[in-house]
């Protein structure tokens, strides 16, 4: 009987696809190989005066990428999702984001609104005259709201 430990976790199971790598992860050892043989081939005829060394140092450098790729998680997201935000996120998306709200309901409620102003003809245009106007217009809005109390939500 074959004993197997139970993750605590479950989001953090990942199944095993080939050996102990997963899919991701086999897929990125198997182009990160492919890069390097192909690499080597290339460079090797122009690099007689390196080592054998020198040479597949270089051929790893481009195999480093199909390995981050396979292998490496940022905040719980494969790298290549990480850096694909992080290229929308500051390069292409606008740093400052105007957002410009159409109120439909603005022209109703100034049309259905009346206000005390719009019926009084006389002009003001102090300061203390337009706080007496105020106090005049609240006095009369109280008074009509007492006489009729089913406009108390209008008010």
């Amino acid at each position: 009987m074959i004993i197997m430990p139970v993750p605590k976790d479950v989001r953090s199971f990942k199944p095993k696809f080939m050996g102990p790598f997963t899919k991701r992860e086999a897929i990125g050892v198997s182009c990160a190989v492919a890069l390097v043989v192909i690499t080597y081939a290339i460079i090797s005829p122009f690099a007689s005066a390196m080592t054998m060394t020198q040479q597949a140092t270089i051929a790893m450098i481009p195999a480093a990428i199909p390995l981050a790729f396979g292998f490496i998680d940022i905040q719980d997201m494969p790298i290549w999702v990480y850096a694909w935000n992080m290229i929308v996120q500051n390069f292409l998306a606008p740093r400052h984001r105007v957002y410009k709200t159409a109120n439909i309901f603005q022209e109703f409620a100034v049309r259905n609104k009346i206000r005390m102003e719009d019926l009084d003809d006389e002009i003001v245009t102090t300061p203390k005259e337009r706080k007496r106007k105020k106090k005049e217009y609240e006095a009369k809005l109280k008074e009509f709201v007492q006489t009729f109390p089913e406009y108390e939500e209008f008010k």
